[in-house]
């Protein structure tokens, strides 16, 4: 949803043209979810039902190529062999697709949200996740096992045995900080 929101910002869409239009349900089941709601079914499975398509996202994945990968890659030029990005929300280490080299993003710092597979398909396992949002407070989505996700991550470049390597690397904070790689985003692969 955030790249198809980007893509129609860089095209210059008029957001008031986009009202009533949800891609034809393609993200979230409006109708569905309103007669549902007017038939006084229960919100939580109402919103839970309305999420079946996040089952197939892919956000969370680091070798996922993402609306701010694509721009950079084709606005940077053939001799630049790292770029390197940050505070756009999700991590990402992938080979350059328009010219040699590779592209790293740091992701952010902030508090993320990720409803797995076995949350979604479970009514009540998204109904506890649901109940902590209506408490509103950090405490509360804090104590839910596995929902937030706080990714220190940052990219590391360094020059080895007479290639230049980088590599996304998760921050420990405490008692010191110690970095440690992600697997499989080291490049060049040797």
């Amino acid at each position: 949803m955030l790249e198809d929101v980007e893509d129609r910002l860089v095209r210059d869409v008029d957001p008031l043209s986009l009202i009533g239009d949800d891609q034809r349900g393609e993200y979230l089941s409006y109708s569905a979810a309103i007669t549902k709601i007017f038939r006084r079914e229960d919100t939580a499975e109402v919103l839970r039902e309305a999420l079946q398509s996040l089952l197939e996202d892919r956000s969370f994945d680091w070798a996922q190529e993402d609306f701010t990968y694509r721009v950079l890659d084709a606005q940077i030029g053939d001799a630049t062999e790292f770029v390197v990005a940050g505070h756009t929300h999700l991590e990402r280490a992938l080979p350059r697709a328009r010219a040699p080299g590779w592209y790293f993003n740091s992701g952010t710092w902030a508090r993320l949200i990720k409803l797995e597979k076995e949350v979604l398909e479970d009514a009540v396992k998204f109904k506890e996740i649901f109940d902590a949002f209506g408490r509103g407070t950090l405490a509360d989505l804090d104590s839910v096992q596995d929902l937030i996700l706080r990714r220190l991550t940052v990219v590391a470049i360094w020059s080895e045995g007479g290639l230049t390597h980088g590599e996304l690397r998760r921050a420990e904070l405490s008692p010191a900080l110690v970095l440690s790689p992600v697997l499989n985003t080291r490049f060049p692969r040797i």
